[in-house]
């Protein structure tokens, strides 16, 4: 039996006004700190968040059983079976799913699903990018540091986090992007600018109107549309930006 410790009101009620994919970290460091409320972990089994529902039943099965796999020994299992030849890419979002529930905090976590933007379901990855989106303990120095990274898929799910994450600075990366040879990571940065709420957004999307590649122009085309009709009568926007 696990000892209460001080520690778990604090977490109780952080759990209280915290988002559900915090929430879920929230139910595995209360269990991991010797929670064994039964009633709390219960409260969250039917959870409309697939994250938290399936932690709150991890372990109220874990409470039942008395017996708790450590979050090292899972990552360990759950990378075993993701080397598994011919799995299906059901078999395969399962794993992921089940690595995502284990917390940022363990050593080689965020490895072993940084590992999945280059699975070739889109489904996996952007699973991936919503988990990393929502991670609030992560920087995004780490997915900066990705965008500039070798591998073309990690770099395209890198843009396409710090877009939805609203990193200013994306920009930062314009001149090398607007060089690269591959179309879709252009295109895949012209949809993160669009998130972006600073000035130069314009001008930068405009550098790809004149691209040689015919879908990262239409897509430029489709974006700087998109934000001259969002800058019509927006206070603070320079003559430049409102086009």
């Amino acid at each position: 039996m696990k000892k209460e410790n001080p520690h778990i009101e604090e977490l109780k009620e952080a759990l209280k006004e915290a988002t559900p994919s915090r929430q879920a970290s929230l139910l595995t460091e209360l269990w991991q700190s010797g929670c064994t409320d039964k009633a709390l972990f219960e409260s969250f089994k039917e959870s409309k968040n697939s994250s938290l529902k399936a932690t709150a039943n991890r372990i109220i099965k874990s409470l039942a059983t008395g017996v708790e796999e450590r979050d090292d020994e899972k990552l360990k299992r759950l990378e075993k079976e993701l080397k598994s030849p011919s799995l299906s890419k059901e078999k395969r979002f399962h794993l992921y799913r089940e690595i995502a529930l284990i917390p940022s905090s363990v050593s080689e976590r965020n490895d072993l699903l940084l590992k999945g933007f280059e699975d070739t379901s889109w489904e996996i990855r952007d699973f991936l990018v919503e988990t990393f989106t929502n991670e609030e303990r992560l920087s995004n120095d780490l997915f900066l540091d990705l965008a500039k990274a070798p591998l073309w898929m990690n770099r395209r799910e890198a843009i396409r986090i710090l877009g939805k994450r609203k990193e200013a600075r994306l920009l930062d990366l314009l001149d090398p992007i607007a060089q690269e040879s591959n179309a879709d990571i252009k295109i895949i940065f012209i949809e993160a600018l669009e998130n972006l709420e600073v000035k130069g957004i314009l001008p930068a999307v405009g550098r790809f109107l004149k691209d040689e590649n015919l879908w990262v122009k239409k897509r430029a085309e489709k974006a700087v549309k998109a934000l001259k009709e969002k800058a019509q009568g927006a206070p603070g926007m320079s003559t430049e930006e409102k086009g």
